[in-house]
C-alpha cells in the first residue's frame, strides 16, 4: 500500500514539471535561456556611475566610459521572481531602478536582450520589437 501510494506521489510530481516546463508562462520568460541586460552610457562626455545588484548577486560598482556599456547575463530563478536593480549616478543626478524584473512587462519590450540607455535627459529601455527606445526613467 505505501509503495503504491509513493509511486503515484512521484507520478504527480513529474506530471506537474512537465506540466510547468511545458507551458507557456515558462516559454514566455525564457526559463531555459540565459537574459542579458545592458547599461549603456549615452552621455557625450560624462562617466555613468552603475552599481547593479540583485538578492543573490552583487556586479559591483562600474564606471562606464562615453559610448560603452556594461553587461551581464543570467538565468531567471526558478520562482520566477528574479529582480536586478541598479544605483546610476552622474554629476547632475541619479535614479536607482529595476534593470530587470519577471513580473514587469520588461520580457515584452526585452525578449531577453534588455538595453537600457542613460543620457542627460532621462534613462532609456530599447524595445527590441520595433528597435526605438522609451524613456522610462528621469534623473532625481
Amino acid at each position: 500500500m505505501k509503495m503504491k501510494l509513493c509511486q503515484t506521489c512521484i507520478s504527480i510530481f513529474f506530471f506537474l514539471l512537465i506540466g510547468l516546463l511545458t507551458s507557456q508562462s515558462a516559454l514566455d520568460y525564457k526559463a531555459f535561456e540565459k537574459i542579458r541586460v545592458h547599461i549603456v552610457n549615452g552621455f557625450q562626455s560624462e562617466t555613468l556611475q552603475v552599481h547593479c545588484k540583485s538578492k543573490e548577486n552583487d556586479l559591483g560598482d562600474r564606471n562606464i566610459p562615453v559610448n560603452q556599456e556594461f553587461s551581464w547575463k543570467f538565468h531567471i530563478n526558478i520562482w520566477r521572481s528574479t529582480l536586478f536593480f541598479c544605483d546610476t549616478r552622474w554629476s547632475r543626478g541619479h535614479k536607482r531602478f529595476d534593470a530587470f524584473a519577471v513580473r514587469y512587462a520588461l520580457m515584452d519590450y526585452c525578449n531577453g536582450n534588455c538595453v537600457w540607455k542613460a543620457n542627460e535627459t532621462a534613462i532609456f529601455l530599447l524595445d527590441n520589437r520595433n528597435q526605438t527606445y522609451i524613456e522610462l526613467h528621469g534623473w532625481e
